[in-house]
């Protein structure tokens, strides 16, 4: 669409990142129980090791452009991308795990407390960024909230099917790729600048137009 790399690379976050954690964990869980969290889980590595630091590396790198020339920009956008706590802390706790580092149980309870109002605090957080940002709908709002809550799971059923997978696991897969957009994209525009009022007004539309696209995907996906 011919849009310059930190456009493109929000658009992407928008159209293919689900708020797997925030909105998958209370919607899989009264569908399917306990053991939906473990797909959540081993999917939501997807973002925590890829989208997440390939974003804060790609929009520091377009900042360092912005304001610096010269061989060293990349190496520079790198390790400040590096810093971030969006990049280092996932990255650090799968590290713990995949090396089954023991962890204190004062250290897991305390991280439980905080995890647990993340729901509800990230629609908080919605609310604040929306309520700085004047909500514009616009064509472009508009085809990216189609993209994300219809043509996202669609793609996402083909992808099942193509590869012959089946049953509980196939449905939580389509409706994980249901779930609108993932606020820490609204956060990076926030910091970078960048798609401001787009990004916070899809977050919104998405949200908006769940209501009606989610129970349809959970009505069309009960044959697989």
């Amino acid at each position: 669409m011919r849009y310059n790399r930190d456009t493109a690379v929000l658009k992407a976050d928008l159209l293919a990142f689900p708020d797997m954690v925030f909105m998958g964990i209370p919607i899989l869980y009264q569908l399917f129980g306990p053991s939906s969290l473990f797909p959540i889980l081993v999917a939501n590595l997807i973002p925590t090791l890829i989208i997440i630091p390939v974003t804060s590396l790609l929009l520091e790198l377009g900042s360092e452009e912005r304001t610096r020339a010269g061989s060293h920009v990349f190496a520079s956008s790198v390790l400040h991308a590096l810093r971030q706590p969006q990049v280092w802390a996932p990255i650090a706790g799968a590290a713990l795990v995949i090396l089954n580092v023991p962890i204190p149980k004062f250290a897991i309870d305390s991280l439980q407390l905080m995890g647990q109002p993340t729901t509800g605090l990230s629609l908080f957080v919605v609310g604040l960024i929306v309520a700085e940002e004047k909500v514009r709908l616009t064509m472009a709002v508009a085809v990216d909230s189609v993209f994300k809550n219809l043509l996202h799971p669609a793609a996402m059923l083909v992808t099942v099917h193509a590869f012959g997978v089946t049953g509980v696991l196939a449905r939580e897969a389509v409706l994980l790729a249901a779930i609108p957009s993932a606020v820490i994209t609204t956060m990076f525009a926030e910091q970078y600048g960048i798609l401001v009022t787009e990004s916070s007004t899809t977050i919104l539309a998405t949200r908006v137009l769940s209501f009606g696209t989610i129970p349809l995907v959970i009505l069309l996906t009960r044959s697989l």
